[in-house]
């Protein structure tokens, strides 16, 4: 489903709760924002990368040399964002390990 979404003065934008509940986002998480081309902004929930990452990983160790490419793309990508996005995906990583042990 689509959904318009304005921008305030200060090039705020206002995300409606319906996309959010649509998307599975939590409203307190913070979202990593990227251009993906001409006139196309993604918003990622850096948590849920973070999950599709581990899970990415997981299934390549079933099947083993499945993961490496797969790495390198997210590797590459994760690369690409700015090193404050770099840092909250780190952050959100060290809190999903310490809640594994």
């Amino acid at each position: 489903m689509s959904f318009r979404v304005g921008l305030d003065a200060k090039r705020r934008p206002t995300l409606p709760a319906a996309l959010l509940r649509e998307a599975h986002i939590d409203p307190s998480h913070d979202l990593i924002a990227r251009a993906d081309g001409e006139g196309r902004i993604v918003l990622e929930d850096p948590v849920t990368m973070l999950a599709a990452f581990q899970n990415a990983v997981l299934a390549g160790k079933a099947e083993r040399g499945a993961v490496g490419s797969l790495a390198d793309a997210n590797r590459k990508k994760f690369l690409a964002l700015s090193p404050e996005f770099q840092k909250a995906i780190k952050t959100a990583m060290d809190k999903a390990v310490a809640t594994q042990r």
